[in-house]
């Protein structure tokens, strides 16, 4: 009876491992935009840097918000998509003006990019957003 029991033992620890080692990791929430960014960006045209917040929420992979303290000093809201870990903007900046971004996520809390401005003022530059 002893062999028996250490063999049942055996098998019932056996399946133990297997399933510990087998089973599927936890699922992972998706990662958001959305909350308070700062943002620092950088004009071809001006060669300043500008300073702001930028406010997003986001539901699926549409993202929207609000940019504050603009080259332009507009607040105009912004308009997007969240995949693949880029985040793409748009701003119209009420100048016959719209103000395209693209940023790459560097991490949980970072990313870079660009900006390209479309119409009567055309610009171009850098931005980094941080939460």
């Amino acid at each position: 009876m002893g062999k028996w029991l250490a063999g049942v033992a055996a098998a019932v620890l056996s399946a133990v491992i297997v399933w510990w080692i087998t089973k599927p990791p936890p699922p992972v929430a998706p990662y958001s935009v959305g909350g308070v960014w700062n943002y620092r960006a950088v004009s071809e045209v001006t060669r300043q840097p500008v300073q702001g917040v930028l406010r997003l929420t986001m539901e699926g992979s549409i993202v929207s918000g609000e940019m504050e303290n603009t080259f332009d000093n507009s607040k105009s809201g912004l308009h997007g998509t969240f995949a693949n870990d880029v985040l793409e903007l748009s701003r119209d900046t009420g100048l016959e003006t719209i103000q395209n971004y693209t940023l790459r996520k560097l991490g949980t809390g970072k990313f870079t990019g660009e900006f390209r401005n479309v119409g009567k003022y055309p610009d171009k530059g850098t931005i980094e957003i941080e939460r």
